[in-house]
């Protein structure tokens, strides 16, 4: 993932709030994803 940004921006932190997420829970995320989007 290329840079993290200023940090201090409303942005910045849902960036970095929604890649903790995904990084936390990989597999639900990419489920819900797929649920979402009908891929397989």
């Amino acid at each position: 993932i290329k840079g993290d940004g200023c940090g201090h921006c409303a942005a910045c932190n849902l960036r970095a709030n929604g890649l903790n997420h995904y990084l936390s829970n990989k597999a639900a995320v990419m489920a819900a994803m797929k649920q979402k989007t009908g891929l397989r």
